[in-house]
């Protein structure tokens, strides 16, 4: 497998095991949930590890330039800040993954859950459907489309039962 076939695999890794986390949450499956979200999280840190090996060189400089690089062909705003966005979400994500560890079904309830929610998924849909090209796009697009159905019918489904 080359470095660029790792990268993406471990980058869809962390994407699919979000979604996963998040559509067995929305039917309260917690312990599958904790263990995706586990997987995810590390997949993330493999995704990152490897850029920063075989793309970078373990240099921030040269992330940081590179994804100036791309935001800029992408947005028209050359801006490398998306990386220190990465370094932010690994270590909210892997906080938040010990926390499910520590206090179980209890991690996934109130405001910070719902804003970490919907941060992922604004950040998720970034990195997985504005900046890849082709099938990949659609594939990720899909594949959040399909999670906002779940999530939008397993919680009004759950309303509906509570009148």
């Amino acid at each position: 497998m080359t470095w660029d076939a790792a990268l993406r695999c471990a980058a869809w890794l962390a994407f699919l095991m979000w979604a996963g986390a998040e559509a067995s949450l929305a039917v309260e499956w917690n312990r599958l949930a904790r263990w995706l979200w586990t997987i995810g999280v590390l997949g993330l840190a493999c995704h990152m590890a490897t850029a920063f090996h075989s793309r970078y060189h373990w240099s921030h400089a040269v992330a940081y330039l590179d994804t100036a690089e791309k935001t800029g062909a992408v947005t028209g705003i050359r801006w490398g800040g998306g990386v220190w966005i990465n370094y932010v979400m690994l270590t909210v994500w892997s906080i938040d993954a010990g926390i499910a560890w520590i206090r179980g079904a209890a991690a996934w309830a109130g405001m910070r859950r719902t804003a970490l929610r919907w941060v992922f998924a604004f950040i998720w849909s970034q990195g997985a459907v504005v900046f890849p090209k082709g099938p990949l796009r659609w594939g990720a697009a899909f594949v959040l489309v399909l999670l906002a159905v779940w999530v939008w019918h397993q919680w009004r489904r759950r309303r509906l039962l509570w009148r």
